[in-house]
């Protein structure tokens, strides 16, 4: 919905997060995975990770990291018995590795990710689940071990690993966006006076994240933190909320499956293809319908003589009417077809004699003519009774 002040700053921060995360494929493997755990599969998507997850499983010996990206996987629900045993194999062989040589790098033994995504590995099966998590508790974070100072997320991630395998308490110096962490993957139930701490850490612009990884973080924890704030309650929603949601439908895309493999070795590749209005109404039902119970599709309004008119979705208790066209090219013929037909609905659906009194247009636009948008919404917006227009591109990856 949308929102003045210093909720438009906030929003705002969101999609300058959302900026950031668009260069993952630079991360290590484990890295990614970890960004897929937290953020519950949305970044990166399931083609990346279901591809590194087939070629680690190849592999006759893992890295620590190739255990932690099994690991981060297990969590999430992937329990096929060769992937449980790739992981099983590797970490009994990281169990015999001699940790904290004197001289030599710390690789494994501080690099929390890795040791989170081996934690969580362990906690999801429970073959000898005891005595691995001893082993990782007592010999790799091991008191004294630590070279990270207190309040560092490096030391939260630390403390995150103890809290769920050891039942240890959290610090109450943890850092916060690692409670933030803890919080909106269910691990913990942060209080208010917390969930404070997390907002006032992630908003201050010295913890504002210039990596992906960090990006990935912070707005999974945003997100976590705001659901309730950004969640449009029918009973409360208006014109504008209805128009903000479907502005936002642009963001949601990024869920809509277009691979170029099967993502599993049981599945078929997915292109959720849309060719006509009909696909336009429907993606737009499936998201519309669950936050708008009255909501009607193909609502028969009262007959104008001989012709009976029919809007794509009418939501009665908001006295509003969308209209969804499809415009397959951006010739001028074209979008001057399509403001003739926005016009003539207007003046069928917001007639005195009906409950309607406002209208949102909703454009596919499968031509991709971005740079005719402007003067479309602006011809349309001028029309009587329209609360605004949202113009769709076709994704550039469904080709």
């Amino acid at each position: 919905m949308r929102k003045s002040g210093n909720e438009k700053d906030i929003f705002g921060f969101r999609e300058s997060l959302l900026v950031k995360t668009d260069k993952l494929d630079d991360l290590d493997f484990h890295l990614q995975a970890f960004c897929h755990w937290i953020s519950d599969g949305q970044f990166p998507d399931e083609t990346a990770i279901a591809q590194e997850q087939q070629e680690i499983i190849k592999k006759s010996l893992l890295t620590y990291k190739e255990i932690a990206f099994l690991g981060f996987l297990m969590d999430r629900g992937l329990k096929e018995p060769e992937l449980i045993k790739k992981f099983s194999e590797g970490l009994q062989r990281l169990q015999g590795r001699t940790l904290f040589i004197p001289d030599q790098p710390q690789s494994f033994e501080q690099d929390r990710i890795s040791q989170l995504g081996i934690a969580l590995g362990i906690l999801s099966y429970q073959s000898n689940q005891d005595k691995e998590m001893q082993w990782l508790t007592n010999e790799v974070l091991k008191p004294g071990s630590d070279i990270h100072p207190k309040g560092s997320i490096e030391r939260g991630f630390m403390s995150f690993i103890l809290y769920i395998s050891a039942n240890d308490k959290l610090p109450l110096d943890i850092n916060p966006l690692v409670l933030g962490i803890l919080g909106s993957t269910g691990y913990s139930t942060p209080d208010d006076e917390q969930r404070t701490k997390i907002a006032q850490y992630i908003l201050a612009p010295e913890n504002w994240p210039n990596q992906s990884i960090d990006a990935v973080i912070a707005l999974t924890v945003f997100d976590w933190l705001f659901e309730d704030q950004v969640t449009c309650l029918p009973n409360k929603a208006t014109h504008e909320d209805v128009l903000s949601i479907l502005e936002n439908v642009s963001d949601a895309m990024r869920h809509w499956r277009w691979e170029e493999k099967a993502v599993t070795s049981n599945s078929q590749v997915a292109k959720w293809n849309i060719s006509n209005e009909y696909h336009v109404q429907a993606l737009l039902g499936l998201i519309l319908e669950p936050i708008f119970h009255d909501l009607d599709d193909e609502e028969y309004l009262k007959s104008l003589g001989q012709k009976k008119p029919r809007a794509d979705f009418a939501i009665p208790s908001l006295q509003l009417i969308i209209e969804v066209k499809f415009m397959r090219q951006g010739t001028q013929s074209a979008i001057t077809k399509v403001i003739d037909e926005v016009a003539a609905d207007a003046s069928l659906y917001l007639r005195d004699d009906t409950p309607y009194e406002k209208m949102i247009v909703f454009i596919w636009d499968d031509s991709r003519s971005t740079d005719q948008h402007q003067e479309l919404k602006n011809a349309i917006n001028r029309i009587g009774g329209i609360e605004g227009t949202v113009i769709l591109s076709r994704p550039g990856r469904m080709v």
